[in-house]
């Protein structure tokens, strides 16, 4: 099976004829609120993937983590060479 290129071609056919686009209505925003039809020409398996990275992209973005700083940093000798001499 000989298959070509994967492109979001089919994300800007819906941006172009999106009502709002067409109007001349949108603004920064216009993404956020822009909805892509995921349509009838994408497979089940291909849907359960962008559900799951939704998901983790979901989770991940909600953990907190803490803060690391690396050991070099802690002392403050690596900011010695930018002092002026007093």
């Amino acid at each position: 099976r000989i298959v070509g290129v994967r492109t979001n071609l089919a994300l800007h056919k819906q941006i172009i004829q999106a009502p709002a686009f067409v109007a001349g209505t949108y603004d920064t925003s216009f993404m956020a609120r822009f909805r892509f039809d995921v349509g009838a020409n994408t497979s089940e398996e291909v849907c359960h993937d962008l559900a799951a990275i939704t998901a983790v992209t979901y989770l991940l973005r909600r953990r907190v983590g803490s803060t690391v700083v690396p050991e070099r940093m802690k002392t403050g000798w690596h900011r010695s060479a930018r002092r002026l001499p007093s």
